[in-house]
């Protein structure tokens, strides 16, 4: 009897395939596992400059003299960077300029501090913007103004009604800003009646291009909770930009500030006029206004201490003026206090400080804003923008 013989184990017959390995066979699954094992050690890399950078780079929002106060912010592709939400009892402790704080800080889930926004309701919803004097640094949040304006509010109860106040400023926030979060988010919340308090970080024209990059987004929110893409970020946008801002004069500079400045409040009034809301403009003293005599009438072009505050109060006073809106102005009453302790800096002020700001405005509103709640804001001709 005969028999075939067996195959050779390594011979394939033609026009069949077999496996090489666990990859397969082929120079496309070759190629595949090269570019697989390559985007892995890229990944790995990537991961571990990551997290170098945030363990040992400087934080993304830097408060020398209050740490803890800048690990409460993250970045945001809208406004720059916000308050990170859901904040429950963080203790903040350290100085400014050179006065011990430590109070205790808690955001809603919208980073607002606070408690929840909640349903409006029948509630008149009054929503404050402002820079960290109106966020209330140094203060629990009780002590700022905005929750103490709402406390006063629901003991009066004007025209029988209920208030809410929303404190949503942001800590070094510029005017600008608080324009795009009242017109991106802030009218979210259906607010009868707008309080804008800027003025004190409208100093320079360095940051003249960070609006036009920030376009907000989801994608970009999270691109910019990294570490690296924020560095390449700031890196790329100094190696692009370009350097135009220091060819122009100190008087120029100071011109053009005022100009940002006044646009955007303009911006705040029509915004606030189109939506039947009822802005309100408050001017913030520092302290050599209520402690010294000779800085309580500034000149628009003082030259002394803080001369680009005496600017910005008179770009304050110029739209209230051509726009009709109130403007209120705590300075007699901070002076009337005779109190050496309503400041813990130039322009942060104490819990006391806070007390007799919002006083000032609860009177402000009772005598003369409140019905508009109701009745809805006049609407006034458009102004043109300088």
């Amino acid at each position: 009897m005969t028999t075939e013989p067996s195959e050779p184990a390594c011979y394939t017959p033609i026009g069949s395939s077999r496996p090489s390995g666990p990859f397969g066979g082929g120079k496309k699954r070759r190629a595949a596992r090269v570019v697989l094992i390559a985007s892995l050690v890229g990944v790995t890399i990537l991961a571990a400059i990551e997290a170098g950078l945030r363990r040992w780079a400087p934080p993304f929002f830097s408060i020398p003299e209050l740490p803890q106060l800048g690990d409460c912010v993250e970045p945001d592709s809208l406004l720059g960077w916000r308050v990170k939400p859901n904040l429950k009892d963080v203790r903040i402790s350290g100085v400014l300029t050179s006065q011990p704080v430590d109070f205790t800080l808690n955001t809603n889930s919208l980073g607002l501090r606070g408690p929840d926004v909640g349903p409006k309701g029948d509630r008149c919803r009054i929503l404050v913007l402002g820079d960290s004097t109106t966020f209330g640094v140094g203060v629990d949040d009780v002590d700022t103004y905005p929750a103490r304006v709402e406390q006063l509010l629901n003991e009066k109860r004007p025209l029988g009604r209920r208030y809410q106040v929303v404190n949503a400023a942001g800590l070094a926030y510029k005017s600008w800003q608080g324009l795009r979060y009242l017109s991106e988010r802030g009218l979210r919340l259906q607010p009868d009646l707008v309080i804008a308090a800027f003025g004190n970080c409208e100093v320079d024209v360095d940051d003249l291009d960070i609006p036009s990059q920030l376009t907000g987004g989801a994608l970009r929110d999270v691109l910019m909770k990294s570490r690296l893409v924020m560095l390449t970020w700031e890196k790329l946008v100094k190696l692009c930009s370009p350097e135009t801002t220091p060819l122009l004069s100190a008087d120029a500079r100071r011109s053009r500030v005022e100009q940002l400045f006044g646009n955007a409040l303009l911006d705040m009034w029509r915004v606030c006029d189109s939506n039947e809301a009822t802005l309100v403009l408050l001017l913030w003293p520092w302290s050599p206004q209520i402690y010294d005599p000779r800085c309580r009438s500034m000149p628009r072009d003082y030259e002394g201490f803080c001369a680009f505050l005496a600017r910005n109060q008179y770009v304050l006073r110029d739209v209230a003026k051509e726009t009709g809106v109130c403007l209120i102005d705590p300075c007699q009453a901070l002076i009337a206090a005779r109190s050496t302790s309503l400041y813990i800096d130039g322009a942060h002020v104490s819990p006391e400080g806070h007390d007799v700001i919002a006083h000032v405005i609860v009177e402000a509103l009772r005598r003369s804003l409140l019905e508009q709640c109701a009745t809805g804001p006049s609407h006034s001709p458009p102004v043109p923008v300088k």
